[in-house]
């Protein structure tokens, strides 16, 4: 069980680690205009309003997207 608490543990601080890196990318190289906008594009997609993208969530995105089409194309 100790292993189990440790693995998930540090799984989180990688998972922190890495949207600390994501963020950091953005304000450095976007305006914030542009971050507005995937502001509002990330809250349209996050139905549920937890902060967080579920994979039923993203399916539906891309669903409903030109993405979804344009892959069948190809």
């Amino acid at each position: 069980k100790w292993i189990e608490i440790f693995t998930e543990n540090v799984a989180y601080r990688g998972q922190s680690l890495l949207k600390r890196a994501a963020v950091n990318v953005l304000v450095k190289h976007l305006e914030a205009s542009q971050i507005q906008t995937l502001r509002e594009e990330f809250e349209k997609i996050d139905t549920d309003h937890s902060g967080f993208l579920e994979v039923e969530e993203l399916h539906q995105a891309i669903k409903e997207s030109n993405m979804n089409r344009a892959s069948k194309k190809s």
